[in-house]
């Protein structure tokens, strides 16, 4: 009798227990979806069977380009909400055509850089290219300008280096008959010029002085794969897209479901990858030799000496010409030309300079360092336009960069977009090109 009344008492305990546990996590998972929601698994989740074909497929010169007629659906970091990335006919970030010829009355811009200008976070309205157009739109109409159309196409590609947007436009947007042409720098493009260890193939341009003159040597993507394969003799690094099967990384069905439906259960798994990532503190070691790749004191105490120097000098007058080459090939197409220093996040955020004020002894000011001597010297000596967001991003660096990524946020893409419109007209290119159209 005593054995069966104990035996319903635990039954009744483990019940209440249960009931108990259920109820917690349903009152957490409400919690989440309140107060934190998270992404979901579904199909804007690259790792999601559903998910649609690649970005970019293979090219023979540029390595890779944005796949044609594409839509994705992603989540953006920080909202967790659900953008679409749309790409037209030719593979541009845009959900409108582009004819090569342009109507009249019409201000064409190009704008050419990486991931920052193609923008993988942002809905298509949010884009740079998108908010440029309207605050260039907006500066026309506020002169009393409403005939002339403004087109800004964007030719930003993720994962691009300075040589593969100079190749692009020489190869691609030359064809179109643009009035100015932007190139966005960020500051990951200058080691871009010689990363050989890169995942995926780039083009190599090579600038040597040939009887008194700069000449620029080129070869293609593939025929870098096919010189690194046979100096190492590994016949499958680096690859291209094409000829690249990405191991499959969905998680088991049952995992499927609860990052499917719980919010809790998508948090805790990030927490979970959080953990296997390197120490903070190697990783930032990292963003510093990234923010000190155009600066010479920080590159001192943080890279090596002798080859990396060496290298490091090497690619310093190779981004020089090849500013200058890019510059020179528009101009000869008559269009302008004008260049955009983007800063990383590690460069104007106070959180990283006083954990390095902490380890430098006799740092430099702070403003110092800030410079990007390198761009600042190229566009002085070859009159070209140049505007540094360096000033602008530090004014706004809570909220120029998504918390959670290291790009623009849209917040930080609408102050550039505004800014970049305005110096350019105070520097004559805007009034000075639409005027010309509207003469013709």
């Amino acid at each position: 009798m005593w054995f069966v009344i104990h035996k319903k008492r635990i039954a009744k305990n483990v019940l209440t227990f249960c009931i108990s546990l259920v109820a917690c996590l349903l009152l957490i998972e409400m919690g989440f979806r309140i107060l934190a929601p998270q992404p979901l698994f579904d199909d804007c989740n690259p790792d999601h069977p559903n998910w649609p074909h690649p970005l970019f497929i293979s090219d023979v010169l540029l390595g890779h380009v944005p796949r044609q007629n594409g839509t994705w659906c992603l989540h953006q970091p920080d909202t967790n909400k659900k953008i679409i990335i749309h790409t037209n006919n030719k593979g541009l970030r845009a959900n409108r055509e582009f004819n090569y010829t342009k109507s009249d009355h019409t201000l064409r811009i190009l704008v050419f850089g990486d991931s920052f200008v193609w923008s993988a976070n942002l809905a298509d309205e949010e884009t740079f290219s998108a908010q440029f157009e309207n605050e260039t739109k907006k500066i026309l109409r506020e002169r009393g300008d409403y005939t002339t159309e403004v087109e800004v196409i964007p030719f930003g590609v993720g994962a691009y280096g300075p040589q593969q947007s100079y190749l692009r436009y020489a190869s691609e947007g030359a064809k179109y008959d643009a009035d100015l042409v932007l190139f966005l720098f960020y500051q990951n493009d200058f080691t871009d010029l010689f990363d050989e260890k890169a995942q995926y193939p780039r083009p190599w341009v090579a600038f040597r002085e040939e009887n008194g003159k700069m000449t620029a040597h080129i070869s293609s993507a593939q025929d870098v794969v096919s010189e690194i394969r046979n100096e190492t003799g590994n016949k499958t690094f680096p690859y291209f897209m094409d000829d690249y099967r990405q191991p499959s990384t969905t998680p088991p069905r049952y995992k499927r479901f609860f990052l499917s439906h719980s919010h809790f259960f998508a948090f805790m798994n990030k927490i979970a990858k959080m953990r296997n990532k390197k120490n903070q503190e190697e990783e930032k070691e990292l963003l510093f030799k990234e923010m000190s790749t155009l600066n010479f004191d920080l590159l001192k105490r943080f890279e090596k000496e002798g080859n990396d120097g060496a290298r490091f000098v090497s690619a310093t007058k190779q981004l020089s010409f090849l500013i200058v080459q890019f510059s020179q090939t528009v101009k000869n197409n008559t269009s302008a030309f004008a260049f955009i220093n983007i800063p990383s996040a590690h460069q104007v955020q106070d959180v990283y300079w006083k954990i390095l004020a902490g380890r430098i002894k006799d740092l430099p000011p702070r403003e110092k360092l800030m410079e990007n001597y390198v761009l600042n010297e190229t566009a002085a000596n070859n009159s070209i336009q140049y505007i540094d967001l360096t000033k602008l991003a530090y004014e706004h660096q809570n909220e120029f960069y998504h918390k959670t990524d290291n790009h623009w946020s849209p917040r930080g893409v609408e102050v550039s977009a505004a800014y970049v419109a305005e110096q350019l007209d105070e520097q004559g290119l805007l009034k000075e090109r639409a005027k010309v159209k509207d003469t013709r």
